[in-house]
């Protein structure tokens, strides 16, 4: 449930599903969604690299130990005593949120307790099996919500109505009078 096969799945079924029914709305949310999960997997990978925290169930000290900076070799060879912040896995389900929100506002009143329940059981599920600390899912929500949010910003037009020259990923931009 959180190891980003879900996040995947759905980004991947949002932008397929899109191209084969030409909806630009729906495969520009796959793409959004796609967009917010790699660009947060990579400043996951930095902030976890940076920061060298032990996990739980791997600790050595309370707490566990920090240890900035591992090199390549370190961090392979035993990547639990390096990658507790933040969390990659809350942080892949948080992406999708936002970008659904903002395109989809009509089902807010479902991905809103949708969202509740999927990061509640995932980070208690994590907590449980002394995988994660609790200290570390804020930075990977507010990671997760940052990029979704600014991959929705990225499609939209800013106030003189033009979309930003600068592309990051694919997109389908059909001309109608309705918002997409």
């Amino acid at each position: 449930m959180g190891d980003g096969t879900i996040p995947i799945v759905v980004a991947g079924g949002m932008m397929t599903t899109g191209y084969f029914k030409n909806s630009s709305r729906l495969y520009n949310t796959g793409i959004e969604m796609a967009s917010a999960l790699l660009t947060g997997a990579i400043v996951d990978q930095i902030i976890k690299r940076s920061t060298g925290r032990e996990t739980p169930n791997k600790a050595t000290e309370p707490r566990g130990r920090w240890a900035p900076f591992p090199s390549f070799k370190q961090y392979s060879s035993n990547t639990s005593k390096y990658d507790a912040v933040p969390r990659g896995h809350i942080l892949s389900a948080t992406a999708l949120f936002p970008v659904f929100q903002e395109r989809y506002p009509e089902y807010n009143y479902i991905t809103y307790p949708v969202e509740v329940l999927w990061l509640g059981v995932l980070g208690f599920g994590m907590l449980n099996v002394g995988v994660h600390w609790a200290s570390d899912y804020p930075l990977g929500i507010a990671v997760g919500y940052v990029f979704g949010r600014a991959a929705v910003r990225l499609h939209k037009p800013d106030a003189h109505g033009k979309v930003s020259s600068w592309r990051f990923f694919p997109g389908l931009h059909v001309e109608t009078d309705a918002p997409t």
